[in-house]
């Protein structure tokens, strides 16, 4: 056998091989991707399952309704289907997590309930069309960012010592004495324990402490592997429950925790997705054999059936009587707020009959209420503006720590507040700000590294 013919088998046996591991990265795309699809549109089943079974004779006297609509459910489902191929199954960056978090907590319920309500058209593709700016327009070219030489040390540092101050403040205004850890009982101490505590700008403080602060310090410290330091901080936040009697802030190092625990997974979406299932599942379970409405009503219910429920009676309420035109937040010097109520009372005096609620909104409903359909797009692309700044400021950090910086606010972001709301309130503005701070270079002129 001549060294051309030995030459030509290896070259012949290297091309196969290539071939083949082609073939073998384009079938297992193909099986992520369609268990993705798939685990959607299971979510989406159980959620209309919940939403018929539980949801509705058990909640019908707080607004819930049930009109099936059989041209609207399956136009729910297609819209479903095709989202959900159109969605990024890996995660190649944040916002690949943080787009598909969106779908999951404030699109897929409001695709759940348009037919099982028999909600609008014309607000329902609204919904899909800014969706779709959001997931499209968060690829656009950005801004080069400038970074900072300023040592992490000193800013970690700070945010301990704001923390201190924090805490000096609750104790100083006898905050402990309404301290609390049974989550049944906080709605009766929530206003008492907020009119000591939440006065000037310590009211900023508090929410930036559970949804940025102290996440930062779980992230930071799992992120340099300090796990006494991370575990000492997660006990800090179930301190904070305890005293702020929020139930939210108790779950948020959860998702940390879950992102960090798969952060070296491709395909972290899956592992969103299952885990909201297996939520699902146990909390059906717990209902059916403990006969225990408790974690349907939190987990199912205030999650993602009432955001996506006051997203349609905002809809309804300034389709009615006209909107606001941003004169309840950055333009009320200049703009005279028209009505006798605030947004979150309007929608409970449509409810309920009466102000007796706050019935706070995500961007999907406060854009609306702003200016229409116009205030949908207009937000959805600014929105789409700040993923691609997460992106951006990413780059020097694995994304499960950059995604954990940000999450708390985009989520408030999502399902209960105003876009201006949560840049400053929530914290999404802070939260970026520390991801730009931490992302610039030490003083040796180091860089993170993925």
């Amino acid at each position: 056998m001549s060294l051309i013919n030995i030459m030509e088998i290896i070259r012949s046996k290297i091309k196969n091989k290539i071939e083949n591991k082609d073939y073998n990265k384009v079938s297992n795309d193909f099986i992520h991707g369609f268990i993705f699809v798939f685990l959607i549109l299971i979510l989406h089943i159980m959620l209309d399952f919940n939403y018929i079974y539980f949801i509705f004779p058990k909640y019908s006297y707080t607004g819930f309704t049930l009109e099936i609509n059989e041209w609207k459910l399956f136009e729910s489902f297609l819209f479903t289907i095709i989202i959900s191929l159109i969605l990024p199954y890996k995660n190649k960056k944040p916002t690949d997590f943080l787009v598909v978090l969106l779908f999951l907590i404030a699109i897929l319920p409001l695709l759940s309930i348009y037919p099982l309500m028999n909600n609008p058209r014309e607000y329902f593709y609204m919904i899909i069309l800014s969706f779709l700016v959001i997931l499209y327009c968060r690829n656009m070219p950005l801004f080069k960012i400038k970074w900072v030489r300023i040592n992490n040390k000193v800013i970690i540092f700070s945010i301990i010592i704001l923390v201190i101050i924090l805490f000096q403040w609750i104790i100083f205004r006898g905050g402990l004495k309404y301290f609390n850890l049974d989550i049944s009982k906080v709605y009766n101490i929530r206003r008492k324990i907020g009119a000591l505590i939440s006065i000037s700008i310590f009211s900023y403080l508090i929410i930036w402490f559970s949804k940025v602060f102290n996440i930062t310090l779980i992230a930071w410290c799992l992120y340099k592997r300090k796990i006494i330091f991370a575990i000492f901080f997660i006990f800090l936040q179930v301190l904070f429950f305890g005293i702020v009697a929020h139930k939210a802030v108790i779950f948020y190092p959860l998702i940390i925790l879950l992102l960090y625990f798969f952060k070296k997974k491709k395909y972290l979406n899956h592992y969103l997705l299952l885990s909201v299932l297996i939520i699902f599942i146990i909390s059906d379970l717990f209902y059916v054999m403990a006969d225990n409405m408790w974690p349907i009503s939190i987990f199912i219910r205030r999650v993602f059936f009432v955001p996506a429920k006051i997203c349609n009676i905002y809809y309804k309420i300034f389709s009615d009587i006209g909107f606001v035109y941003f004169s309840n937040s950055i333009f009320s010097s200049f703009i005279k707020y028209p009505f006798e109520f605030l947004p979150v009372h309007l929608a409970s005096v449509y409810t309920y009959g009466e102000p007796k609620t706050w019935m706070n909104c995500g961007f999907l409903g406060a854009s609306y209420m702003q200016c229409g359909f116009l205030g949908m797009i207009l937000y959805s692309f600014i929105i789409a503006i700040l993923f691609k700044l997460v992106d951006k400021l990413s780059v020097k950090f694995p994304n499960w720590f950059a995604i954990s910086i940000v999450v708390i606010p985009f989520y408030s972001l999502f399902l209960s507040a105003d876009l201006f709301t949560a840049l400053l309130t929530h914290g999404l503005g802070i939260s970026l700000i520390l991801l730009w701070l931490l992302g610039g270079k030490i003083k040796n002129g180091e860089k993170y590294t993925k």
